[in-house]
């Protein structure tokens, strides 16, 4: 006994010592997370500001929508400097619809314009949906430059969402995405530094084939992505930079339509993540590393029948995304690349019903992404 309290003591002493002196006995040291709110953001339900990605430098990218009910795009600087913009043809107004109102993480066909993705330079890519709901994929330089991307074929038919859907630019400034054709099928395209545009297709798609918004273009050029065959059960595949398609799926996905395999995002190393949807319609994260090997996961709080969805992979092998609890409240999590969880809540998420925390990018520094407060408002947020 005399022992173990004199260890006790030794222990404790240094510790009060330190109190004394006004110094922590352990210094705490955490990530920080800033809220972002675009200028002109509205400030009530289905209004607010979304982070979809950043760049090494720091410089962030997405879009907000406005009390014009319009959703707009910008650019922000680490320290603080939006620059907002506009594609052609975007209305700049339209009368509310409390059918379908302007809510980005609920319809991200609403007429506007959508910054999904930014290299090294400060480059951002994205769509914009015109007055007649059909998409341009763009281009915005650095210095403010605007280019539309139109695929050869993308179709034009008002009203039916087609078009070009630039999903996602890899730092090096190659663009990757989908192209909706006048039949609704959806393809997948790549379009070089130079602007010029390769088409491709999953064999046994099914004019199914389509880019997810993370990143699901490498530095290499390999693409992830998901198809759907006749069916409509969805198989992830792999594109390698040469064209050739390898495709995967889970065994433990349900093989009904808007079930399978998903592949949204893949790292430097070739390690893709996504998700499976079972028999229940629940969603799984799935890594799959550049040898073909599969890990299946869920989020340590993410209840028995509840979602668990990855959004992005960092150099590391970190993911990044959300997983749902028993109240369908969100919570955003970062699986390391050993398996290991942690789980953040953005200070002020709400706690109610599809409220909460939203990751949606990470970089080997930062994640992003947004968050629903307790008047379903969004807010973009950076935790570094």
């Amino acid at each position: 006994m005399k022992t173990r309290n004199c260890l006790a003591w030794g222990m404790l002493l240094p510790a009060m010592c330190l109190l004394i002196l006004g110094v922590p006995a352990v210094a705490q040291y955490g990530p920080t997370i800033t809220t972002i709110d675009a200028p002109g953001a509205g400030a009530i339900y289905g209004y607010g500001t979304e982070v979809i990605a950043i760049n090494p430098a720091g410089v962030i990218t997405g879009y907000y929508v406005g009390y014009d009910n319009i959703v707009h795009a910008y650019v922000r600087t680490p320290y603080g400097k939006f620059t907002t913009f506009d594609g052609p043809g975007v209305p700049s107004h339209v009368p509310t619809d409390p059918i379908s109102p302007p809510v980005p993480w609920v319809n991200t066909s609403a007429p506007g314009t959508y910054s999904i993705a930014i290299d090294a330079d400060g480059a951002v890519t994205g769509y914009y949906m015109d007055a007649n709901i059909v998409a341009h994929g763009f281009l915005r330089a650095p210095d403010g430059k605007f280019t539309p991307i139109d695929v050869p074929g993308a179709g034009s038919v008002p009203g039916q969402g087609q078009g070009t859907y630039s999903a996602n630019m890899n730092l090096e400034g190659t663009i990757a995405g989908t192209y909706v054709d006048a039949n609704n099928g959806s393809h997948g395209f790549v379009r070089a530094v130079d602007g010029a545009i390769k088409k491709f297709d999953v064999p046994g798609a099914a004019g199914s084939t389509w880019l997810n918004w993370a990143q699901c273009i490498g530095t290499s050029g390999a693409i992830a992505g998901t198809y759907a065959d006749s069916a409509g059960v969805s198989h992830g595949f792999l594109r390698d930079p040469d064209g050739k398609i390898t495709t995967f799926e889970v065994a433990a996905t349900g093989l009904t339509a808007g079930q399978g395999t998903n592949a949204f995002g893949i790292n430097a190393a070739g390690t893709i993540e996504g998700a499976f949807v079972d028999a229940n319609n629940v969603y799984h994260g799935l890594v799959r590393t550049a040898d073909g090997k599969i890990a299946v996961f869920d989020a340590p709080g993410a209840p028995f029948g509840h979602n668990t969805i990855p959004e992005a992979i960092n150099s590391k092998g970190t993911v990044a995304g959300l997983y749902s609890d028993a109240n369908f409240v969100f919570h955003g999590f970062l699986r390391s690349a050993g398996g290991g969880f942690t789980s953040f809540e953005v200070p002020g998420a709400g706690s109610q019903f599809k409220q909460g925390t939203f990751p949606m990018f990470n970089t080997d520094e930062s994640a992003v992404g947004f968050w629903i407060d307790n008047n379903y408002v969004q807010h973009g947020f950076v935790r570094q």
